[in-house]
């Protein structure tokens, strides 16, 4: 029995704000992957990926994933590319409904246009480019989610009823769901 409600999906697409909104209208716990690591480090993600590398922010997601998929009645909202590492995707969708929050790139572009904390998008020069690029080499991951919300079309209080009803003709009620 599924247990959490897990948003993924690319940076910028509205997991942690929708995320907060869900588990506050579920009466759910939410849990930010993003937000953990950087409490649990004393270091902003872009600190940690400068001083330690993608590979030490990877594993240390990793980490905290493991951790926080075995308890129950959260809604957890991952970082852009938490799922690509198949251990994760398992581990969350193991015992959540994993719900992807999309975006068309021109959108990204501009939500993240004044936003220097995302390392991955840190040249600013050549955004679009490696938007594109991330997108497509993360799509089969994301594209696996059992529910996929367009937050580019939807304003994030419609992508939290987008969410509910599909929640709902799955029989899920939130943190007291058998």
């Amino acid at each position: 029995m599924k247990k959490n409600i897990v948003l993924i999906g690319f940076m910028a697409t509205g997991k942690s704000t929708a995320g907060k909104l869900l588990a506050q209208k579920m009466g759910m716990d939410f849990v930010d992957t993003d937000q953990t690591i950087v409490e649990e480090y004393g270091k902003s993600i872009a600190e940690i990926f400068t001083e330690h590398g993608e590979d030490f922010f990877r594993q240390a997601e990793s980490a905290i994933i493991a951790k926080t998929a075995g308890r129950s009645g959260q809604v957890i909202a991952t970082g852009g590319g938490a799922v690509v590492r198949e251990e994760n995707f398992n581990n969350l969708s193991a015992g959540g409904w994993m719900i992807c929050l999309i975006a068309a790139p021109e959108i990204i572009i501009k939500r993240t246009e004044r936003d220097e904390t995302r390392p991955l998008l840190a040249d600013t020069v050549q955004r679009m480019e490696k938007i594109g690029q991330l997108l497509k080499e993360r799509a089969v991951c994301y594209g696996k989610a059992d529910f996929c919300v367009d937050t580019g079309v939807y304003a994030i209080e419609e992508v939290v009823e987008e969410i509910e009803s599909f929640l709902a003709k799955q029989n899920f009620s939130g943190r007291n769901d058998g």
